[in-house]
């Protein structure tokens, strides 16, 4: 994941770029493997746990149809904000923990990217309480599948549910 600071949105702007995002070179299927499994399906309404300054999030609405994208975090951002700006229309921003932010979100999502608290415990809680938002042939997905604390609650939880894991890089996912 790319970390943007202020001094670089700062020198972003200077540089005459477009956008931010002009900037980021990064290619979502590449860097996220998981979301090829959603590249040609459209009108796709997802949620993103963990934001941090939403680099991911932005490639998420540039290379995918997305209709509606839930962004869960328990911090709000300027850099943030100014990442995504292009993109408010689809974004609904939860800022929230995880846990708080269940209620919130909608039934029946094309998929859920886990990335927020990454300690066993809260990896399993996000799955255990997402796992069940996503639709019958949706996507549940996350990221740092290298930390033996998420790798742990994901093998648990999905061993447990009898489904298998697919993994490259750091990226896992599970088809619904």
């Amino acid at each position: 994941m790319v970390v943007v600071s202020k001094e670089l949105l700062d020198y972003f702007k200077k540089s005459g770029a477009r956008s931010v995002l002009d900037t980021i070179k990064s290619d979502l299927f590449s860097d996220r493997p998981a979301f090829l499994e959603l590249k040609d399906k459209k009108d796709l309404v997802g949620v993103e746990l963990g934001v941090q300054y939403g680099v991911n999030a932005a490639n998420i609405l540039q290379y995918l149809n997305i209709k509606k994208l839930y962004l869960v975090d328990i911090h709000d951002t300027a850099e943030r904000r100014e990442i995504l700006k292009d993109f408010e229309h689809k974004i609904v921003y939860i800022i929230k923990s995880s846990t708080d932010a269940v209620t919130e979100i909608p039934d029946d999502l094309d998929f859920v990217y886990i990335d927020a608290d990454h300690t066993e415990k809260a990896v399993y809680e996000d799955i255990e309480n997402y796992f069940p938002k996503v639709r019958e042939g949706g996507l549940v997905a996350g990221h740092d599948y290298n930390r033996s604390g998420t790798r742990a609650s994901i093998n648990k939880f999905f061993d447990n549910n009898k489904r298998r894991v697919s993994t490259l890089k750091r990226d896992w996912w599970v088809i619904k």
